[in-house]
């Protein structure tokens, strides 16, 4: 079971290498991306890459999880690193960038982390048995009771709220796993 991003942050906080190392590995090649997007330029996305993780070492004793998540700490860190690597290119001599060309395109880091999280759902609804998922799919989008859906199938009031109690708890587990919070 790997270790919840939160316990990362407060062990890096105490010094510990190997908690940067695996928040490093399970977050580099999103934040990379991210940068990417945001300043069309390769090399420029690994040196602020590199700039946000150290920045991630040292203020780890200033993160708060209840301001943000780990992966919305490190998003908020890439693009205000990255904002300030555009700032220091457009003064460069001959530079025809501008701030407001960065701005829109860092519109982009929330779409992105949106579509990370609708693909992620997706995914956890598929690993939903059928009968989990075509009852959670009738109560939650087609709107019906779980009398209504016991009704529909033929199937005891019971069964259907424990498919959909079983479906929603395995699905709180997969969503979790993705936002990097255990789900004790």
């Amino acid at each position: 079971m790997s270790t919840p991003d939160e316990d990362l942050i407060r062990c890096m906080a105490k010094g510990d290498r190997a908690s940067f190392s695996q928040l490093y590995d399970r977050h580099s090649r999103r934040v990379f991306g991210l940068l990417v997007g945001m300043l069309r330029d390769h090399q420029a996305a690994e040196d602020v890459l590199q700039d946000v993780f150290l920045e991630a070492w040292k203020r780890a004793r200033q993160f708060d999880p209840a301001r943000a998540s780990v992966r919305g700490w490190l998003t908020l860190l890439a693009r205000s690193r990255a904002r300030d690597n555009h700032r220091r290119r457009s003064r460069a001599p001959g530079s025809t960038d501008s701030m407001d060309q960065l701005a829109k395109v860092g519109d982009f880091a929330p779409r992105l982390e949106q579509k990370e999280r609708a693909a992620a759902a997706h995914r956890a609804l598929d690993s939903l048995t059928e009968e989990q998922r075509s009852a959670i799919l009738a109560a939650y989008f087609g709107g019906l009771t779980h009398e209504d859906i016991a009704c529909q199938t033929n199937l005891p009031l019971g069964t259907v709220k424990t498919r959909i109690r079983r479906g929603m708890q395995r699905l709180r587990g997969s969503m979790t796993k993705v936002d990097g919070v255990s789900s004790k």
